[in-house]
Order: C-alpha cells, then structure tokens, then sequence
C-alpha cells in the first residue's frame, strides 16, 4: 500500500476509537481508493523488477523463496464494514462483509461478524451458517460460541444448545458435575400455579436485592427502585429488607434502616455479577427467608404485596420466560429480571458452618471455580440459568398478567399504558425507564 493509503488507515482507525465513525468512514474509503490504485500500477512495477532481476545475478538472500504479501484490502473492508455497524449502516455493512467472504472465505471474523448482523436482520438460517463456518475455521472462537448460543435458542434449538455447550464446558472440566442435579418434578407439578403455592401466614420479612455494578446505572436507578417499592406496598404487611449490592455505595439512600448496601466481591463483570445473589456470603447477610431478586430498570406500578406474601417452594427458582416479551425473540427461554427462592440460611439457624446453605449456592459455587471456561462459550448469565436450572416456576403462571415487558406494550404513544392487572413492568435491552418515551412512566418510575 502508498504510505498515504497507510496513514488513512491509521488515523480511520483512531477516529473510530474515539467514536467519529462518519471521518472514520471516509479515511477508510480513502485507503481503499488509495490500494486500488497500487494495484493498478503493479503489472508494470513487477514488469520492471523481473528486467532488474534477469541482469543481475542471484545472491544467496535473494535465492530464498518469499510469499507475496498478504492483500490489506480485506482487512481495511473489515474495519470498515464494523464503522458501518456502528453509524446504523448495517445493510451496507451485511454487504461488504458478504463480499470479504466471497473473496476470503477463511476469514473467520468476517463469517462472525456477518452471522450477527443477519442475526439482528432477522436471517436466521444465514446467520447460523456462517456462525458455524466462523467455528469449523476457529473452533474455539469465544464471540462465534456467543452467536451460536443465541442463535440455535432463536430458532427453537434451545435443548441442543445446552446439551452442545454443556459437552464442550465437560470437555475442559474433569470430573464435572453439574451445579443443580436434584429433580424437582415432584415440586414443580403442585407449584405451577398460584393455588397450590405455599404463602406465609402474617408478618414475615422478605429480601428484596438488587445488583448496582460499573456506570451503566446510577444511584437514582437503586433509589427510584428502592421508594417505588415502599409505595406499592401495605406498610405493617410485612417487613421489607433491600439490599443492594455494589462496587459503589455513592448516592444510595442511607437514611432508612431497612436500606443496605453489601459489596460486591471483586472478579466479576457485567451482568455476571448477578450470580453473586446466591453466594453463601451474601445468604448469610440476606434476613429474608424469601429473597426477590429484580433488575434496577424494573419499574412496579401497582401493589405487589401477593407476589412479597408468596413463598417460592423449596429448591426451586421462579423467574420469568421469555414467551411473552418481544425483545428476547424467543421462546421457552429464562428472563432472570425477576427471580425469587428460598434463602433457608436465614432461617432455622441453618448457616455454612454446619454444612446449610441457600440451595442455590451451588449456582454460585461452580460459576466461582469454572468461569473462565463457562465464558469461553456462554456469554449471557439467563443462558447460564437455563443450563443449570432443571425446573424453574415461571412467575407469570403464578400471577397471571401481573408481570409485563415494556417493549412488548406496543407504541410509545400517549395513549399507552401498562393492562389493568399489570403490577410490575420490565425493560430487558433497550429501552432503559430514563430513555422510554411512554408518559406514564415519569408517574411510577420516582
């Protein structure tokens, strides 16, 4: 490549860092335009080197034979293609990335990178294509893996992507036993719906825990969270004890006794963080006997005091199913916004010094000792629950239409607003309460 077609691609490369993705655009074009034009002079540049070379003689460095450079006009597509992902441009960006692997077949990234725009595209069967030709190029290619955990869930192959990456984590693991073994038929079969679920009778105390983690939300999320619980429940009914968990305290509410915050332990990121709800530690600060788990953008909108009364049966997790929400896109699957269980280390003086813990700690426990393996194949923490849970309670058979998704409420017009029934309402992915359009939000989320 001319050193200009060089330097366009070092400061594209710069711009796109900094987030100027439009200059960044236009100094990768410029490179491109600048290869071309290489290309076109070099018929007549080997013409003149093959004279060169028959007049002299041989040397013994110039004997040795040498690979013609590897073509940079694949990798400059690439980087330019990712730039067109990133200013919205994603049918431009398919295209080029369809034309690297036309030409460059063995470009790995590219078939990846390719299978997530399809996917996005909603092309299911081309994306899960070149998603496998990524692995059969790479087979341990942790973002491909990522793709394929998604996809093969997508189109309803949700039982072979776990039983597929369940092999694989086997594979790195001697000795692997599985973190949740124990059936929970019996169980599951009388606590399906509401009628038959054990409730507490009178006062009790429930945990409500929330997980605060990097700058993605702020303190106002614990806060607003935090208040519209105290709101949407009868005081006197039973005791509330909410718990947030962080790396940062900041600006959380101190001045109500039953507000607390507990550390998060070091070495987790992202939303794997939430795996820390069940560590052993965490069960013993935890008063609660009943725990609820919920997500900092879940906003409540109505009394929720049924679903704090109710007691999830022993060993078994209720959370949510993906089902009815349209930003999962997909069926059967684990939303873990929610999620509620037993924490039996607050109760009958069980605790770990004689061998009780929250049936749940095993979640923790053999995340803890095997992630960097776990996440070399799985990427999402319900993903995580879906393989290690056997037999979860849905909560939306339990509390019928009390538990919604935002995007799946249709338009964010003034007109729309959460069904009657609807107690609580849950933003996974985009969008967040601070970013949502819908009016009646600035009334709950306070």
């Amino acid at each position: 490549m001319l050193d200009s077609g060089m330097w366009h691609v070092r400061l594209a490369r710069l711009l796109a860092a900094s987030g100027r993705f439009a200059q960044a655009r236009s100094h990768y074009e410029a490179a491109l335009n600048a290869l071309a034009l290489r290309q076109q002079q070099q018929p007549a540049l080997s013409n003149q080197d093959e004279a060169a070379a028959a007049a002299s003689p041989a040397s013994s460095s110039s004997s040795l034979s040498s690979s013609p450079p590897e073509d940079p006009t694949w990798k400059i597509l690439f980087e330019l293609a990712a730039v067109k992902v990133q200013l919205q441009e994603r049918h431009d960006a398919i295209a080029t990335y369809r034309r690297i692997v036309k030409n460059r077949p063995q470009f790995a990234e590219a078939h990846a990178n390719l299978a997530a725009q399809l996917m996005i595209d909603g092309d299911l069967d081309a994306a899960l294509h070149h998603c496998q030709e990524a692995l059969s190029l790479e087979p341990e290619y942790k973002e491909a893996h990522y793709n394929m955990n998604v996809l093969l869930r997508r189109v309803g192959r949700q039982r072979e992507a776990i039983d597929a990456y369940w092999a694989l984590i086997e594979q790195h693991i001697r000795g692997c036993a599985r973190p949740l073994t124990r059936t929970c038929e019996r169980v599951c079969k009388t606590a399906s719906t509401g009628s038959d679920t054990p409730r507490d009778q009178g006062a009790h105390v429930v945990s409500v825990i929330c997980v605060k983690w990097g700058t993605k939300y702020g303190a106002e999320y614990v806060n607003k969270l935090y208040h519209s619980l105290m709101r949407h429940h009868r005081e006197g009914a039973l005791a509330i004890d909410f718990v947030c968990l962080t790396d940062d305290a900041s600006g959380i509410i101190s001045s109500t006794e039953n507000v607390r915050c507990l550390p998060l332990a070091p070495g987790w990121r992202g939303w794997w963080n939430k795996v820390q709800v069940f560590s052993p530690t965490v069960a013993q600060a935890l008063y609660g006997r009943t725990c609820l788990y919920m997500d900092l953008d879940t906003v409540i909108v109505d009394c929720i005091d049924d679903l704090l009364a109710w007691t999830p049966p022993e060993d078994v997790m209720a959370l949510l199913t993906t089902d009815h929400m349209t930003n999962e896109q997909r069926q059967n699957g684990f939303n873990s916004s929610l999620m509620m269980w037993r924490n039996e280390a607050a109760s009958d003086n069980n605790n770990t010094e004689n061998g009780k813990s929250t049936s749940f700690a095993g979640l923790y426990r053999f995340l803890h000792e095997h992630f960097s393996v776990i996440n070399k194949y799985i990427y999402k923490f319900d993903h995580y629950l879906e393989m290690a849970l056997p037999r979860p309670i849905f909560l939306e058979d339990v509390f019928p239409d009390s538990i919604v998704e935002y995007k799946s409420l249709g338009d964010e017009s003034a007109s729309m607003a959460p069904p009657t029934n609807a107690s609580i309402v849950c933003f996974p992915l985009q969008p967040k309460p601070h970013n949502a359009k819908a009016p009646w939000i600035a009334t709950h989320w306070r």
